[in-house]
């Protein structure tokens, strides 16, 4: 009679064991990146530093969930559910202007905190208590730009792709140049746009003498500084981020025209010694970053605020909304809208020997 109702009682017993083994399993973060398409240098670099960061500080209690969103807002949006509701994250990670805008609320309303470390679109953490950015916005970066081109230039031809983020740029940009003598004359393309002449002619037409390309690649930013070198248009080029990632340099060799861009600080000019060890550790396992070096402390500080804020166990917002924390590039801050307070942004020139060098000006409006 025992061994009819055996399996019934070893369940009971074995029971309390599954939920042990349930109470100590890793904690879920979902990760929304761009593996492939145009970008997936950006994804892959944030991928890598995560599983360096988890590996350093995770402690092993983390299980990153790695979903390619492509850059695509409907992909993006579907992987934000299937983190959400399959595999119920504790926290995320979201990597593309565009995207992140895309999905933001529905980690909003989930209360689950959205890390964003290189997302730098104004919006993106607009309206948000739940996104946190570990780097300045366009609306900072743009302030910087035109401050620069306007002291440089009188009459600057936008060239803007149609996305979330160059859009945005390009606003922001507008927004800050009112304050100066400078003119501007916009010219929109499609992402699918491949040959860029007639918009280049039309330009030199106009009698620009400097031309910002507002893309959302490198590889568009390239073919665009391409066509104007065969065009033998003289214009100062200016850029956003995009000449600063060694992806740009490999793709523009031989280039004959400075570029000059706004963009995020050089690691080696912000990272602490902790930093620069861990830095070097990163880079000897595993070789350079695809995009700018500042994607290393900026990933690592949005996953040790992460750890920070779910070791708490509290609401995130209490524990990183005004709190001072020291990290891998010293003290920093999230404000109320998750938008970090330091450090700042940089002017810098990409030469045609493809060394870039600063500018020593300040570049953020205080």
């Amino acid at each position: 009679m025992l061994a009819r109702y055996l399996p019934y009682l070893l369940g009971l017993f074995l029971l309390p064991v599954s939920i042990a083994v349930g109470e100590t399993a890793r904690i879920k973060i979902g990760v929304s990146t761009a593996l492939t398409g145009p970008v997936a240098e950006w994804g892959v670099d944030l991928q890598r530093v995560l599983q360096f960061a988890n590996q350093k500080f995770g402690q092993d209690r983390y299980e990153l969930i790695f979903e390619d969103d492509k850059c695509e807002n409907g992909s993006a949006v579907t992987v934000a559910h299937k983190l959400l509701d399959q595999d119920h994250v504790r926290a995320a990670f979201g990597l593309c202007s565009t995207t992140v805008v895309a999905t933001s609320l529905l980690f909003e309303k989930a209360k689950v905190p959205f890390f964003v470390p290189l997302t730098t679109s104004t919006s993106a953490t607009r309206d948000r208590k739940y996104v946190f950015r570990a780097t300045l916005n366009d609306q900072r970066a743009a302030a910087a730009l035109a401050t620069h081109v306007a002291r440089h230039s009188k009459f600057v031809g936008i060239l803007t792709e149609s996305n979330e983020f160059s859009e945005g740029f390009r606003q922001d940009f507008s927004a800050a140049a009112k304050s100066t003598v400078l003119r501007i004359e916009n010219q929109s393309f499609s992402p699918e746009t491949a040959q860029f002449q007639a918009l280049l002619l039309k330009f030199r037409k106009l009698g620009v003498d400097s031309l910002f390309i507002n893309s959302n690649s490198e590889r568009v930013f390239a073919a665009i500084s391409r066509q104007l070198k065969e065009l033998h248009m003289n214009a100062t080029i200016y850029g956003a981020y995009l000449p600063g990632t060694r992806v740009f340099r490999e793709l523009v060799t031989g280039r004959t025209t400075p570029i000059t861009f706004v963009d995020y600080p050089s690691a080696e000019n912000i990272l602490t010694e902790e930093g620069r060890v861990l830095f070097q550790e990163f880079l000897a396992n595993g070789g350079p970053l695809n995009i700018s070096d500042y994607a290393f402390p900026a990933i690592v500080e949005s996953f040790r605020s992460m750890d920070a804020a779910l070791q708490a166990n509290a609401d995130p917002t209490e524990t990183l909304h005004g709190q001072s924390r020291t990290g891998i590039f010293g003290k920093y801050s999230f404000d109320e809208n998750g938008d970090i307070q330091r450090p700042e942004l940089a002017i810098k020139t990409i030469l045609p020997s493809n060394k870039i060098v600063t500018e020593p000006e300040s570049t953020t409006d205080k």
